[in-house]
């Protein structure tokens, strides 16, 4: 779960969910107790599907509006996990770079005998930026199910990235003309900083 802070939080007050991978080259413990890796995330902040009836002429269409406001991140990470046993916190800094992006589609649903293409009434466009992200954060890992070649943990975090300046789309900022299929942006600016918290699973071998 991602949390908007300061700017960031004043031109897009939505959380955002989704997941992460990440991963390193060697396990947590006593003998490799800093760890670089890659941190991989994806986050939805809204999302709205709605259905429109449309006319042209003596004709009605439905048209569909998807709308996905999103960000993807992608981190290398440095961990300090010094701790053996069943029981290990770690602490650890990131540092990589947020790309949002808006999809917006339009497209044909029902039509009752109009001489119209779907490509008439159908449009996909997108808006997107990209901007640096660095932070930190701290968190636990407990062992779940002890095996002979490898230790499943419960993984708990927290993260504050702090983001550079972006500019991107919310749905208050987006207009449709449906007779057209054409879709309008306007982008609004602000620092990406962000709060995450997580709850996973981390393979040791």
């Amino acid at each position: 779960m991602g949390v908007p802070q300061k700017d960031f939080k004043e031109k897009n007050d939505n959380l955002g969910f989704g997941f992460q991978l990440q991963g390193s080259l060697t396990s947590p413990g006593v003998t490799n107790p800093i760890l670089v890796g890659l941190s991989v995330g994806f986050m939805v902040f809204s999302s709205e599907d709605k259905e429109y009836t449309t006319s042209t002429g003596f004709f009605d269409f439905t048209q569909n509006l998807n709308l996905s406001s999103n960000m993807a991140n992608i981190h290398l990470y440095l961990q300090l996990a010094p701790f053996p046993g069943p029981v290990k916190p770690y602490v650890e800094i990131l540092g990589g770079g947020n790309y949002l992006f808006t999809t917006a589609t339009v497209d044909l649903v029902g039509i009752d005998q109009a001489p119209l293409f779907e490509s008439d009434v159908s449009k996909d466009d997108s808006f997107s930026d990209f901007t640096w992200s660095y932070g930190a954060g701290a968190g636990i890992l407990i062992s779940i199910v002890p095996l002979p070649e490898m230790d499943l943990y419960l993984d708990l975090k927290a993260r504050y990235l702090k983001g550079g300046e972006a500019e991107f789309v919310t749905q208050e900022d987006i207009d449709v003309n449906f007779d057209k299929g054409q879709v309008y942006f306007s982008p609004r600016k602000a620092k990406t900083d962000l709060i995450s918290f997580h709850i996973g699973a981390t393979v040791a071998f």
